[in-house]
């Protein structure tokens, strides 16, 4: 559009053009609520997906304004990640939590680096969502819609090459000793949250509990990588995750399609291992500091 053009039109536009007119009275007097609001629908992840998506679009229209569209979408993510910071460190005053540092390690290995990158691009909660609804979505007749198709792809992308780490962790016997707890955490005390949550998630500790490990697994994580890598082996793990995501994509049922899988126990041992490696994602990559 030309810039004179549209300068026009701006300058034609009402007063109430620059108010907060989307919101009623009782969200301008408290706008907190609105931010709280938006991320109790939606995560980062979501966000950022959707907003790369509409500036694709708008690249794709071929559109002169495409280099300020790229400006407006950066600019759109800043905005969006100090909202959710300040809704953060708003529950975070009201919540007593122990306080952990990231440790930022270069010489950590490739295998790690991939837990980190996952869990870095994914809740855990989000993750067991996808998957859970995913293989409901395979099992049924419809395509699942609980977000875009290309969320879905990128996820079991994602989940394909946090299992071939998994390989690579227990294959190797690459064992880093802090994910797993000491021999004092017999009867480990579940309230003591920086077990298995970051900062932030501690806040919803109850959405980050490892419901699918047992005792043993939850001090050792790495018991539940090596029982996922013993049930089968890695090319059969990566052959149920394209039934699964097909399946979810498509508007026929797994049986439909001649595909018979014990949805119901392959749904339980892929928690298991998600969970685990969660477990060291969390154990490996922050530092717990008591406040």
């Amino acid at each position: 559009m030309n810039p004179l053009f549209k300068e026009k039109i701006m300058a034609d536009y009402p007063d109430w053009h620059y108010k907060p007119f989307r919101l009623t009275i009782a969200e301008m007097n408290n706008p907190h609520k609105v931010i709280d609001q938006f991320f109790d629908r939606y995560d980062l992840p979501q966000i950022r997906t959707c907003l790369k998506d509409m500036l694709y679009d708008a690249i794709w229209m071929d559109d002169n304004d495409a280099p300020m569209h790229v400006a407006t979408h950066d600019d759109l993510e800043k905005l969006i990640d100090a909202a959710w910071l300040l809704r953060k460190k708003k529950l975070m005053k009201t919540s007593s939590i122990i306080q952990l540092t990231r440790i930022e390690d270069k010489d950590l290995p490739k295998d790690y680096k991939n837990i980190q990158e996952f869990f870095d691009s994914i809740t855990l909660p989000k993750a067991l969502e996808y998957l859970t609804s995913a293989i409901r979505a395979a099992e049924a007749m419809g395509i699942w819609e609980m977000s875009t198709p290309n969320d879905l792809l990128n996820f079991f992308e994602s989940l394909d090459s946090l299992f071939e780490s998994v390989y690579n962790i227990v294959t190797d016997d690459n064992i880093m000793e802090k994910a797993a707890l000491s021999r004092k955490y017999k009867n480990p005390d579940l309230t003591n949250y920086s077990l298995y949550c970051a900062n932030y998630d501690q806040l919803m500790s109850w959405d980050y509990f490892p419901r699918s490990l047992s005792t043993k697994e939850f001090r050792d994580p790495y018991k539940a990588l090596a029982l996922f890598k013993s049930i089968r082996v890695k090319e059969d793990w990566k052959e149920i995750l394209d039934y699964i995501m097909n399946g979810a994509l498509s508007k026929k049922s797994l049986t439909e399609s001649g595909i018979y899988l014990e949805t119901f126990t392959i749904s339980e041992q892929l928690r298991k291992v998600i969970e685990g490696c969660h477990l060291i994602y969390v154990r490996t990559t922050f530092k717990r500091e008591n406040i």
